[in-house]
């Protein structure tokens, strides 16, 4: 049986099993080619803040080498769930900080408290090639 809360944390959001599974945090949405198909409640947001509901996140802009946000709010660990992945840097109102990995699998990093901007950018390792 899979571990609903722990897929929630890395927002899987819908699961596909060739057997019926039996979870009430799961909602059946049908059948699809002899596959069950479940929406998962637990299901939380890729970018968020760890323990607060209270903070804010806006997304500025997002490609698939660099994401742009601004925050809001109390000191808290920000998770994006998206692999973590060596080449990622970040940085915090211009000033570079350690992303962490989360749970063994996604990035994350502390924010002070009040009005951020972060920056992530993902810049692969350079190798310099002998001629």
């Amino acid at each position: 049986k899979p571990d609903i809360e722990e897929l929630g944390n890395f927002s899987v959001k819908y699961l596909i099993s060739d057997n019926p599974i039996f979870d009430k945090n799961l909602v059946y949405l049908g059948n699809i080619s002899n596959k069950n198909v479940y929406e998962n409640l637990k299901a939380k947001p890729r970018i968020r803040f760890e323990t607060s509901n209270f903070n804010s996140i806006n997304v500025i802009s997002e490609t698939n080498n660099s994401l742009k946000l601004k925050t809001s709010g109390n000191k808290d660990k920000l998770v994006v769930a998206d692999s973590y992945y060596p080449g990622w840097t970040a940085k915090i109102d211009g000033q570079t900080t350690e992303i962490k990995l989360y749970k063994g699998w996604a990035r994350s990093l502390e924010v002070p408290e009040g009005l951020h901007e972060i920056v992530f950018e993902y810049k692969p390792f350079n190798y310099k090639l002998e001629k």
